[in-house]
């Protein structure tokens, strides 16, 4: 029990190629979820997680405020590349910071962890960016990202 959180990638997979033959890569995903004609399912998404955190409150309270529109109701929101980078860069700026609350405030809550500024808050931080780092040296273009939290 506690604030679970996480970044996932979702992408469509089309079925049919410029050949009329299916994808490759549809044929694979196909023969995993158990469609035996194209036709019964002529596109997928496929969605995966790309970054987890847990009890990361400084982080949560951020995708409330940024992408949320504040609100904190564990529900799927699209992350933009922009909002991503934008997240990095304010992570970076509060493990510079000599007053780290000024610029990612952690949250209270039911189980959403420590609320100190300590090293598990910047171990918080510096997994984000190099989760960030990651997700976006290796995103396509062709699919979505979403944040959701669960507590």
């Amino acid at each position: 029990m506690g604030l679970d959180m996480y970044l996932t990638a979702s992408a469509y997979v089309s079925g049919w190629s410029f050949n009329d033959e299916p994808t490759a890569k549809y044929d694979a995903i196909r023969e995993i979820v158990g469609h035996d004609r194209l036709e019964d399912a002529p596109w997928l998404t496929v969605e995966t997680p790309v970054l987890y955190w847990r009890k990361a409150n400084a982080i949560h309270r951020w995708f409330v405020d940024n992408v949320q529109d504040g609100k904190d109701d564990c529900g799927r929101y699209y992350v933009s590349t922009d909002k991503l980078k934008e997240l990095r860069k304010e992570c970076q700026a509060a493990l510079e910071a000599p007053d780290p609350s000024e610029i990612l405030p952690t949250q209270s809550g039911c189980f959403f962890g420590s609320t100190k500024y300590d090293d598990y808050y910047a171990e918080d931080l510096r997994h984000t960016i190099a989760g960030i780092d990651r997700v976006l040296e290796r995103h396509d273009s062709t699919g979505d990202l979403y944040y959701r939290s669960s507590w």
